[in-house]
């Protein structure tokens, strides 16, 4: 908690034993009222400090410290005989300081976790516009591409201070629009800007002369470029050069630095909500996440993508723009066409072999674009569902870790009281041939049990419970941050830096407790039961459906 945070609680706690002991000793002790009075006082003064600070939670706090100060000014002008015995009060403060307590304990200023490698850290953010693509999404025919882009390093010792985890300017449009998204009031992440992380802003990168390791990362859907800084920090703690890129209209409102800010497009939530805001689960969806049968399943992801062409689905034309925002940053980058502010750290990167790293959606992309970037030598999908498509029963050109969130959750949200299938994934069907699903030892697929999909991300130190077990899961919040830490570094350096560390086995027996193994075997042997005719009519299908190459 804060200082403000900490002297408000004491001081409302202060204040209610206070006032039972003037019940205790009447008015023998005239003392006791000038007390209450500076602990009333200095409840609502920390209070006031932390509202001020962004810490609105605190205004819980300070309604009760005014509630004290009422009460003060009322009994002080009342008889010595109707000073005895406040029990009534003295109940209604206590109930009223334990609330207040609620809201700074579910909503801390929370603690970003130290990165476990020898290297400072430093952060810049830049710009880059691609000036040939135009009108992308709800842009302006004749508007360029333009995309907020910020970077993670390896950096030398500084003495300045480290940067906040979000700027005052960017919480009053990103994490307001944010707050807005999931039906919270815009200032729900007004402190946020109190919350200090272990990187600092244009400092000068590593002198060595050894060129840095690079991974191109991608939010989620309607999220935000730092939303999983614990493991940008992480990564470039150990030497990596970290790229995380904005997709404008499908990500959180963006404010650029000449003061320009790109909303987030309706168009989104109007697809995915019918007209009394419930969610709209298309039947294609629910087949292949609850089908009875893998027959079922793997129709229903053929119809899931049938069903979003027929309505020229938001999804279908948002993941063509964020495959071509990949592409277009990572060639500008590896050609140095990047602001000379910048350009010193975009040098120190290894362009020629890079990882493809996202979240949910930017998961998506990352393993889209490993079937198209040339430069790409590891993938890592982050609990993102294949909005590629043209991966389904293709092997993905290069390694890959598919970390899911506890898909059991899909089960209570699609199954229609149906168990959830431990032994299916709903990627299953993607980055694997169907006749060799299971086999290829370079594919790594895990569940995390316990952690919701938004829980891949920084959002479990945001939240505690009961807030964070209805949002986030019930997993332990260091321990998540540590299993994406520990999963993707070793994935990476076994996989881009070419590392023999144990990968995976180190990281399965480290987290045995949250972590199970899962592949996708019971795809190939469902696969192996068909015909040669049902295989190559499925096969067909697939080409038609997806465009994708039939093959025997």
């Amino acid at each position: 908690m804060l200082i403000s945070d900490t002297v408000m609680m004491l001081c409302l706690l202060g204040f209610c034993l206070g006032w039972i002991a003037i019940d205790r000793v009447g008015q023998v002790d005239k003392r006791i009222p000038s007390w209450l009075w500076l602990l009333a006082i200095g409840a609502f003064v920390a209070a006031a400090i932390g509202v001020a600070q962004g810490r609105w939670q605190a205004a819980v706090g300070g309604s009760v410290a005014l509630l004290m100060l009422l009460c003060l000014i009322l009994r002080s002008r009342r008889t010595r005989a109707a000073k005895r015995r406040p029990w009534f009060t003295t109940l209604l403060f206590l109930l009223g300081s334990a609330i207040a307590y609620v809201p700074l304990y579910v909503l801390p200023v929370f603690d970003i976790p130290e990165p476990t490698g020898p290297h400072f850290i430093g952060v810049r953010t830049f710009e880059l516009t691609d000036s040939d693509r135009l009108g992308v999404l709800d842009a302006a025919s004749d508007q360029p591409r333009r995309m907020l882009v910020r970077a993670w390093y390896p950096a030398e010792r500084t003495g300045k201070s480290p940067m906040p985890y979000t700027t005052a300017a960017e919480q009053r449009v990103t994490f307001a629009g944010l707050a807005t998204q999931i039906g919270m009031p815009s200032f729900f992440f007004s402190h946020l800007p109190l919350v200090r992380t272990n990187g600092y802003e244009n400092v000068p990168v590593i002198s060595s002369e050894t060129p840095l390791p690079v991974v191109i990362f991608g939010h989620g859907y309607g999220s935000y470029l730092a939303q999983n800084t614990v493991l940008m920090e992480e990564l470039a703690s150990h030497g990596y050069l970290v790229i995380s890129i904005s997709h404008p209209y499908d990500a959180a409102p963006i404010k650029f630095s000449d003061g320009s800010v790109i909303e987030t497009s309706n168009e989104p939530s109007q697809e995915a909500l019918d007209d009394q805001g419930r969610p709209i689960i298309r039947k294609g969806q629910k087949e292949l996440f609850v089908g009875e049968t893998y027959d079922d399943r793997h129709q229903g992801l053929i119809d899931y993508q049938d069903e979003l062409k027929s309505i020229d689905s938001r999804m279908l034309r948002s993941a063509a723009a964020w495959l071509d925002d990949r592409m277009f940053v990572t060639e500008a980058l590896a050609a140095g066409k990047v602001p000379s502010a910048v350009a010193d750290v975009i040098a120190k990167g290894d362009f020629s072999r890079i990882a493809h790293v996202g979240m949910s959606f930017g998961g998506s992309t990352s393993a889209g674009a490993a079937y198209e970037d040339p430069r790409c030598v590891a993938a890592v999908n982050l609990d993102g569902g294949d909005y590629y498509f043209k991966s389904i029963n293709q092997d993905i050109p290069v390694p890959l870790l598919m970390l899911h969130s506890d898909w059991r959750v899909f089960a209570d949200i699609f199954g229609d009281g149906r168990p959830a299938d431990l032994t299916f994934a709903f990627n299953d069907f993607s980055y694997e041939r169907h006749a060799q699903a299971g086999q290829r030892e370079d594919v790594y697929r895990l569940r995390v049990d316990n952690v919701q999909h938004i829980g891949i991300s920084d959002y479990p130190l945001m939240l505690r419970q009961p807030l964070s077990g209805l949002l986030v899961g019930s997993i332990d919040p260091d321990a998540m941050m540590r299993i994406i830490n520990d999963f993707v570094r070793g994935f990476l350096d076994r996989h881009l830096r070419e590392l023999n560390n144990g990968f995976p086995e180190t990281e399965f027996a480290t987290h045995a407790n949250d972590v199970v193994r899962h592949d996708a075997t019971a795809v190939r042997h469902w696969w192996a039961a068909k015909t040669p005719i049902e295989a190559a009519t499925l096969e067909q299908l697939l080409a038609d459906t997806l465009g994708t190459e039939s093959k025997p």
